[in-house]
């Protein structure tokens, strides 16, 4: 866990990273960062707290960038879980990506990104 402030070396880094990754990584790669920023709150660690926030912003600013000209179509999905992260029975969602099996989606009302199978989505 990082115990220091972030600085200009580690935001260009991050942006290096951030381009590298497709969106699933960078899905996960905000997901990684949000766990390990609460954790370091949670131990009271305001440093690493704010270097896990820092990253995760960069992620988050390149998934935006990337797709905001992507098309959005309305999709139904399986309704969204939140207290077991998983799909459950109908719902709606926008998809921001997919690929041959996955799908990146912004679920509705919460505007919470999510990662489904493609099976998933009507």
């Amino acid at each position: 866990m990082a115990n220091r402030h972030a600085t200009a070396e580690d935001f260009t880094t991050w942006e290096q990273k951030a381009e590298k990754l497709n969106v699933f990584g960078l899905h996960y790669a905000t997901e990684d960062c949000w766990e390990a920023a609460n954790a370091a709150a949670e131990m009271g660690n305001t440093a690493a707290e704010g270097y896990y926030r820092d990253e995760l912003s960069v992620y988050r600013m390149a998934a935006r960038k990337r797709l905001v000209d992507a098309p959005r179509p309305t999709k139904t999905l399986l309704a969204w879980d939140e207290r077991k992260n998983q799909a459950t029975v109908d719902g709606t969602c926008t998809v921001l990506a997919t690929d041959a099996h996955l799908a990146l989606v912004e679920l509705h009302p919460t505007r919470r990104w999510a990662v489904v199978g493609t099976s998933m989505l009507k």
